[in-house]
Formats: C-alpha cells, structure tokens, sequence
C-alpha cells in the first residue's frame, strides 16, 4: 500500500499506456485499515480472494479515479456502495463471491456511464439480472452461474454490447428480439 502511494507501482494498462496500480493477491486482510491519503493517482486496484468486507467501502473512496477494480473471491454479499460513486470506472469484476440481489439491494452502479465490462459471474445466489440500462457504453456482460432464471430486461437498451455470458443459468425463455440481426 506504501509503495502504491509513493507512486513506485506502475503497470501496462490494457491500453498500451503506464498506470499506476494496487494488487493485493490471496492475502486474507480481515478488516481493512482507515487510510487517510491520497489514492486518486491509482488506475488500476485489484484485490482478489483476499476476503475484504470490514471497512471495504471506506477504503474503496481513497481510490475515486479507478478505471479498474478487480474485487473477485472476497465472499462479499453485497456491491460496495463506493462504487456508485467511481465515474471513471470502465472495467468492474465482482465474480466468485455471494452477492444477493433484491428489488432493495440492486446497485444502479450509480455515475458510472464509463463501464464498458462487468463481471458478476459465479455469484450463485445473485438470482436477477442487475439493472444496466444506464450503463449505455458497455460491451462486456458477464453473468454466468448466477442462478438467472429470466432474460435480462435491459438487454436491448445496451447497443455497444459484443458479449453476453448467461451459461449455466436456469432461464428457460430467450425472447425472439435476440435472433434477429442488428
């Protein structure tokens, strides 16, 4: 985290471009630690199977200009609020953990009109879709094993979408409108 803040961790973005980034790897972190400085040089933060939940939506608001978050494996239940409020946010995966989804706790993934993936796969008891049709730049839909048991309603608003993952879903109707040719 020391070297991530004095700007000693750059990586090659998927772009071609130098971006700094926080990899935290398979390290179980347990309640995360209330850090008071500035992150906003930080493009890239992935944090992955390292069981994050205490204190996650604070130290996620260190990091308000991520273009990408990787919190996959964490066993969260939830999206982290903090990411509604990640505007430059393009690539967001969430997959592998437990996050429910209910007409209550259903994220809007907020300013977030950059994103162009998201990941929910193998959230078993996501049990819906979430609500996308806000996100009108993304290409990159990813909800296998997510026990769906109906199409996602806003497929059709999301024009820039190349790739869709439903397998191993329960959904036993595809509307008509999906075979046509756009």
């Amino acid at each position: 985290i020391q070297r991530a803040w004095r700007r000693e961790t750059c990586m090659i973005h998927e772009s071609g471009e130098s971006v700094h980034s926080l990899t935290l790897d398979s390290v179980p972190l347990g309640d995360l630690p209330v850090i008071i400085a500035d992150f906003s040089h930080i493009a890239v933060l992935q944090m992955r199977g390292v069981g994050a939940s205490a204190g996650l939506n604070t130290f996620l608001r260190n990091f308000p200009r991520l273009g990408t978050l990787e919190l996959s494996g964490n066993g969260l239940t939830r999206t982290p609020q903090a990411i509604e409020d990640m505007s430059a946010l393009r690539h967001l995966d969430l997959s592998e953990n437990r996050i429910e989804l209910t007409e209550r706790s259903d994220p809007e993934f907020g300013n977030n009109n950059a994103l162009v993936s998201l990941d929910l796969s193998l959230n078993r008891t996501l049990g819906r879709a979430p609500r996308i049709a806000a996100q009108r730049q993304l290409c990159r839909l990813d909800l296998r094993a997510c026990g769906i048991a109906e199409w996602p309603s806003d497929i059709e608003a999301l024009t820039h979408l190349q790739a869709l993952d439903l397998r191993d879903n329960n959904i036993a109707e595809v509307p008509a409108a999906v075979f046509k040719y756009r």
